[in-house]
């Protein structure tokens, strides 16, 4: 019988890191998280709006009739995973704990896994949004400032009110002017907001869809169907995708650790005022 390994990670563990999930990654920190109490989830639509009209009671007028219609998006959870092994006298000789270095670096291979995903339809399983949130066009500017304004301006245009901004590292420089244009103390840290919105970057930024991703995050939804969750096994075989065993963790003195959530997703597309589909989500560029 493998010996129990699941001591060495203490309670409550599975909180914090999906909490350093949420940190590093873009996605869950801005998208609308939901937590999945079954295997499928289905989220209602609305598909067709309803209208209005003045009515004239005194000359006989009568209450417009009117409509609204609900189509429904279907959210599969899917595993994201990944699997280890760290020879046994390495973990006991380090002098320092291994588990607590390895389970935050394993989390954030991860959110920039889901990152890829969502937010432009890299690597994502069949299930995801096929381009994540990113959109067609790119909307340019001289700056960032202002292609992240004309971006705002174009989710402003469909009746949404956008509420962050996703980029990569490269923002870092529209963040720093606007610390300067508001004077504010040297001592004081800049604030990683634009506009007022919330600004989060990841290191797996794809710069042939933009420099930043403008929008109502609110539109995509996360639904989480299983915490970030770690296991570990003296006696585990690791296996390439060809079937080859790479590690024999009884044979070759080593613990290995497994590691897997799941979780899944889905882009809404709102209706406008005039009841047609509106995206919610604009990429801007200000780089050459």
């Amino acid at each position: 019988m493998a010996t129990d390994y699941d001591s060495l990670i203490p309670q409550g563990v599975s909180d914090a890191l999906l909490d350093v999930l949420t940190v590093e990654s873009v996605a869950l920190s801005l998208g609308q998280v939901v937590r999945m109490p079954q295997g499928l989830e289905q989220f209602p639509v609305v598909s067709a709006l309803p209208a209005a009209g003045w009515v004239n009671p005194r000359f006989g007028g009568q209450k417009p009739a009117t409509k609204i219609e609900w189509s429904s998006v279907m959210i599969v959870p899917e595993e994201l995973a990944c699997a280890l092994a760290i020879p046994s006298a390495f973990v006991d000789d380090a002098g320092f704990p291994v588990w607590a270095q390895v389970r935050p670096l394993i989390s954030s291979a991860m959110a920039q896994v889901i990152d890829a995903a969502l937010l432009f339809g890299n690597g994502e399983p069949a299930t995801f949004p096929p381009n994540g949130v990113s959109g067609g066009t790119i909307i340019t500017g001289a700056d960032a400032l202002e292609a992240i304004d004309k971006g705002m301006a174009a989710i402003e245009a469909t009746g949404l009110v956008p509420n962050g901004i996703a980029s990569g590292p490269q923002i870092g420089t529209a963040l720093r002017q606007e610390y300067r244009a508001l004077m504010v103390t040297p001592e004081a840290p800049p604030a990683k907001t634009l506009y007022g919105l919330q600004v989060s970057t990841t290191p797996v930024w794809d710069d042939t869809k933009g420099d930043a991703i403008v929008g109502d995050w609110s539109k995509l939804i996360i639904g989480l169907r299983q915490d970030i969750r770690f296991e570990t096994s003296d006696s585990a075989i690791l296996q390439d995708g060809a079937g080859e065993i790479i590690a024999n963790a009884f044979q070759e003195d080593l613990i290995a650790m497994r590691c897997y959530m799941r979780l899944g997703a889905a882009v809404g597309q709102p209706l406008g005022a005039d009841g047609t589909p509106v995206d919610a989500f604009a990429n801007v560029d200000w780089t050459p």
